[in-house]
């Protein structure tokens, strides 16, 4: 817990602090080369506990806010939903962090679980896996590709378990956040593609991949399945980040190269239009006011538009305050990219749902 506290500590300090204080926590971070460490062991998917999220279990993806109106329906859902994490190791003792990581894994229980993946509860059951993610500071690296393609191990590992042992081919969602929406763009690519992905496409509800960077070029080619286009298409791709709307460009070593374009699709209508949709649409944001794995705070609606420009998300006005503003530096709220669109996300994941399950040739 002390070491947790510490670690987040710093992180706010570099989000208030300017650019000095990003240059000083990046030398912080940054591991040592990739070949000088030794892989912590791999996860054994069989055992419940390397499983952030799990209907077997009690745990943070179980939660719904109070007063929302939402129901968690998995004890009965005709679904599932496969959420790959983000990254919550912060810390340069490795490069690649243990899946059972305490202050890592506490992130992830009781910010990821709880603010993000508890939003598909209504409409599937939940299945996280703890993976040997990549440190923050790695990315900063020239051992980058390394570092992910150990983390993507993993993940495809829970992938091919899930479907084996609980999946009993039924339906699914592909949700994930940041560095899960890359290990998940990885997933589609090699897994969904061809005639050999063609079952697990005809099996997919949606795939919400937040956070992330995903070029349009590749839709439908390098990624086998295209943009979703309105609030009830299946089988298709989902993904936005969010910016203020006077918010500059993200720049920096991890962006699309020059002349590619991000998928943004717009929550509050679904639709890629740059049409903005008003505040009238939005249904409910979680602010980021405790780390708790037993309860949820209020949501708040109607607290911001949206639109699409540029491959960006660009919200209006911005949220300000408290919970509003954790980690949030320079108009980029990355951090609250499934925070901000809570109860959205979640009546969509159970409409998408409803849909697949009414096509012709559903379970």
């Amino acid at each position: 817990m002390a070491r947790r506290a510490l670690v987040l500590s710093v992180l706010v300090l570099v989000a208030s602090c300017g650019l000095g204080c990003a240059a000083l926590f990046r030398w912080w971070i940054t591991p040592a080369p990739f070949d000088t460490h030794t892989p912590p062991p791999a996860p054994d998917y069989a055992e419940l506990a390397t499983w952030a999220a799990h209907p077997e279990q009690s745990d943070a993806a179980d939660l719904v806010p109070p007063g929302s109106g939402g129901v968690d329906r998995q004890a009965e859902a005709a679904i599932d939903v496969f959420f790959i994490h983000p990254t919550t190791y912060y810390e340069s003792e490795h490069f690649n962090a243990p899946w059972d990581d305490p202050s890592a894994d506490e992130i992830t229980d009781t910010g990821v679980m709880a603010l993000q993946a508890s939003s598909f509860n209504g409409a599937g059951r939940v299945y996280a896996p703890y993976y040997r993610q990549i440190a923050l500071g790695g990315y900063f690296t020239a051992d980058k590709e390394k570092g992910l393609a150990l983390a993507y191990g993993d993940v495809e590992r829970a992938f091919d378990h899930w479907l084996a042992r609980w999946s009993g081919g039924r339906p699914f969602i592909l949700a994930s956040h940041s560095q899960g929406s890359r290990h998940a763009q990885t997933l589609l690519r090699t897994r969904f593609a061809g005639e050999e992905g063609r079952a697990l496409r005809q099996r997919l509800v949606a795939a919400y991949l937040i956070g992330g960077w995903i070029p349009e070029q590749d839709l439908g080619a390098a990624l086998p399945i295209p943009a979703c286009e309105g609030p009830r298409d299946t089988g298709c791709l989902i993904g936005w980040r969010t910016l203020s709307e006077k918010a500059a460009p993200p720049t920096g070593p991890n962006q699309l190269p020059p002349g590619q374009t991000n998928l943004c699709t717009n929550p509050l209508s679904w639709t890629r239009a740059a049409t903005p949709a008003p505040r009238t649409a939005h249904l409910g944001a979680l602010p980021l006011l405790q780390n708790d794995r037993t309860a949820l705070p209020p949501v708040t609606a109607g607290m911001l538009g949206a639109r699409c420009t540029e491959g960006s998300l660009r919200i209006d006005p911005a949220p300000q305050g408290k919970g509003w503003n954790v980690l949030v530096r320079g108009g980029n709220f990355h951090v609250y990219d499934y925070a901000l669109f809570y109860m959205n996300l979640r009546a969509n994941a159970e409409e998408r749902a409803a849909a697949h399950l009414a096509s012709p040739g559903s379970r």
